[in-house]
């Protein structure tokens, strides 16, 4: 009797952990800077991907450099990291979907947008700056008010998520 209810026990609890892992949605992450962009805007793509690996460990993210959205974003979710004014991937997305950076944006100093769209059904999160501290600003922006994280004088708290925030979003500073 003991051993029947022993092996139920097991039966559920090996249903409970297969349900919990079904929800956890595992997606490729694509981030995505122009292949001459600047250093700062190069360096914030970067940081972007690792801090994105940090909360979704088990999501492949790749880091990309290129000059065309449709040919070189290969992730569900695809995140553009450019300045306003030099950027063919941002001037790609406009043509695309009738979306502009805001002119606000573009006429201040280390400001940024974060816009969630879509193209052809796959989600896309621009992060594009007035400058290239903008577009840094954007992605700590995303990384801590969007996504929960914080830095800190003693370290960085990075969460787990189980599904990236990117639809619904429109921040512009």
């Amino acid at each position: 009797m003991r051993l029947v209810l022993a092996l139920i026990s097991i039966v559920l609890l090996m249903s409970v952990i297969s349900v919990q892992a079904d929800a956890v949605k595992h997606e490729n992450v694509c981030v995505m800077v122009d292949a001459k962009a600047q250093w700062i805007v190069a360096h914030a793509g970067s940081d972007l991907s690792d801090y994105l690996s940090k909360m979704m460990p088990e999501t492949h993210v790749i880091s990309t450099s290129g000059t065309h959205l449709i040919k070189s974003g290969a992730g569900d979710i695809t995140f553009i990291v450019g300045c306003v004014n030099d950027s063919r991937l941002l001037s790609e997305v406009s043509k695309h979907v009738g979306w502009k950076v805001p002119d606000e944006v573009a006429s201040t100093a280390e400001a940024f947008v974060i816009k969630s769209l879509e193209i052809g059904g796959k989600k896309i999160v621009v992060i594009a700056g007035s400058d290239g501290k903008g577009a840094l600003n954007g992605v700590y922006h995303y990384i801590e008010r969007v996504c929960g994280g914080g830095f800190f004088p003693d370290g960085e708290q990075i969460p787990r998520v189980g599904k990236l925030p990117v639809t619904g979003i429109n921040i512009l500073e």
